[in-house]
């Protein structure tokens, strides 16, 4: 999870190296999001790729009560 302030973008990878999943809004927006890393680096990604932090939170504890699954609740687009 990368988080700016209301905006939570997810990634769901099934194993290493896998390309995984990333999150979508249900929202479409041109807009970017700035994320900043923990050694410092910014990314941005879609605003529509993200959702929000409830969401987010329901997904994580979806996650852990269902032994890493990926939750149905968020869109999930394959990479």
């Amino acid at each position: 999870m990368l988080r700016n302030g209301e905006h939570a973008f997810l990634m769901y990878l099934r194993e290493e190296g896998d390309s995984g999943f990333t999150s979508r809004s249900q929202v479409q927006s041109d807009k970017m999001i700035s994320f900043t890393l923990e050694n410092g680096q910014v990314d941005q990604h879609p605003a529509h790729w993200c959702v929000g932090i409830s969401e987010c939170l329901k997904a994580f504890s979806y996650f852990a009560e269902h032994d890493g699954a990926r939750t149905p609740d968020v869109i999930w687009h394959e990479d």
